[in-house]
C-alpha cells in the first residue's frame, strides 16, 4: 500500500487589483471563488493517499513569509500571469531564494512569459514561426499607430489586452485607418496592449487548425488539434462535422508515432528556453513545415474535459494527468533545483 503523502505548499496568488472572480458550478453548493492568475489543477489530481498541498497566500497587503515555508521544502507556485499576479509573484521567489527549495514553475520562469518576451526567445529556435510581438502603454491612440510605424510590424495585427487569455478582449485590425476603431472596442482602459504580427494559416481546404500541445517536465502530449472555419480558434469552433472529429481523434490517439517525432525537438527547445515544468503551447503546423506559436504560457487548463461523452477524450487526459501527478511526487526532475538535487 501507498504511504500517505506529504503535502506540499502551494503558493497562490491574489491578483495586484485584489479582485476575485465568484461563480456558480453545477454539482456544488454555493457560490465558488477564484482566483484571477491562478492555475487551480488540484481538483483534478488523484487523491487516493491525501492532499497533494497545503495552500499558502501571497499578493497585495499580505505578508507572507518565508517561517510559513519550512526550509527547503520543495514548493508549488500555482501562479501563471505575470501582469495580473506580479506582487504575488516577487513575493513566491523571494521565499524560493531564502529557502533555496526546489520550486515547480519557477516564479522567474512566469515572469519571463509575457507574450512579447517569449517573442523574442522563441525567434531563433529552428523550425519554428514566431510573429512579432510589442507591449505598449498608450495614453492616446494616436500612439499605438506611431509605435506600430517606428517597429516597422507588418500588416495585420492583432491587438489584445495584457493579462487578457482564450480569445478575451483580441481583435484583428487590418489597415492602419482602422486603429482607432478598434481601440474603441478594445476596453484596454490604460493596461497594456500587446500588438502581435498576423500570419494567416488557413490550410488547403480552407480551413484553420490550432492544435494545443502540453508540455509535462519533458514530455509532450497532443490535447486537441481543432479545425475551424475563423482564424480565432476555440473549443466551441470546430467544424462540427463527423469525418473531421475522427481525423482529430485518431490524431490524438496516434501522437506518439504521428506528429511528435515531427515536433519533439522543437518542442522541448521552447520548454528550455522558457525554463517551465507544466505549460501549454497554442500552435499551428503550416504547409512549409514550420510550427507558428500563437502563445505559450502555464495558464491554459488542461485537465477540464468538456466532452466527458467521448472517451478518448478522457484517454489523452488522464495520460497527462498521470504524467502531472509523477512529475509532482519528484522534485529533482524540476527545472528548479538546487545543486545536488537534479535528477
Amino acid at each position: 500500500m501507498n504511504a500517505t503523502r506529504t503535502p506540499l505548499p502551494l503558493m497562490f496568488g491574489i491578483p495586484d487589483d485584489g479582485m476575485a472572480q465568484i461563480y456558480f458550478q453545477p454539482g456544488k453548493p454555493g457560490p465558488q471563488v477564484s482566483f484571477p492568475g491562478n492555475l487551480n489543477f488540484v481538483g483534478y489530481l488523484d487523491r487516493s493517499r491525501g492532499p497533494w498541498f497545503q495552500p499558502i497566500y501571497c499578493g497585495p497587503r499580505l505578508t507572507t513569509t518565508v517561517d510559513e515555508v519550512e526550509p527547503g521544502r520543495p514548493l508549488v507556485n500555482a501562479v501563471t500571469e505575470p501582469h495580473r499576479c506580479s506582487v504575488a509573484l516577487r513575493t513566491i521567489e523571494a521565499v524560493v531564494a531564502k529557502t533555496q527549495a526546489n520550486c515547480f514553475n519557477h516564479p522567474a520562469a512566469i515572469q519571463g512569459t509575457r507574450r512579447d518576451l517569449v517573442s523574442e526567445r522563441l525567434a531563433g529556435i529552428d523550425g519554428l514561426c514566431m510573429p512579432r510581438t510589442l507591449r505598449l502603454r498608450i495614453d492616446e491612440p494616436a500612439e499605438l499607430g506611431e509605435a506600430i510605424a517606428r517597429a516597422g510590424l507588418a500588416w495585420p495585427l492583432l491587438l489584445r489586452v495584457a493579462g487578457d487569455h482564450g480569445g478575451k478582449d483580441l481583435t484583428k485590425v487590418d489597415r492602419p485607418e482602422d486603429l482607432r476603431a478598434a481601440l474603441r472596442d478594445l476596453p484596454w482602459g490604460g493596461r497594456p496592449i500587446y500588438v502581435t504580427e498576423f500570419v494567416d494559416f488557413r490550410g488547403d481546404d480552407g480551413l484553420y487548425r490550432k492544435m494545443r500541445l502540453v508540455v509535462v517536465g519533458r514530455e509532450v502530449f497532443l490535447r486537441h488539434h481543432i479545425p475551424a472555419a475563423d482564424w480565432l480558434v476555440h473549443a466551441d469552433s470546430r467544424v462540427p462535422r463527423a469525418e473531421l472529429l475522427e481525423r482529430e481523434l485518431q490524431e490524438l490517439e496516434g501522437f506518439d508515432q504521428g506528429l511528435l517525432p515531427l515536433l519533439r525537438d522543437r518542442v522541448l527547445a521552447i520548454a528550455d528556453a522558457l525554463g517551465l515544468d507544466y505549460f501549454g503551447i497554442d500552435a499551428s503546423l503550416l504547409p512549409d513545415g514550420r510550427l507558428l506559436v500563437f502563445e505559450a504560457n502555464a495558464t491554459m487548463n488542461v485537465l477540464h474535459d468538456s466532452n466527458p461523452q467521448e472517451p478518448r477524450w478522457a484517454g489523452v487526459i488522464a495520460r497527462i494527468r498521470r504524467s502531472l501527478e509523477s512529475l509532482l511526487e519528484n522534485p529533482g526532475r524540476w527545472r528548479h533545483a538546487p545543486a545536488g538535487t537534479r535528477q
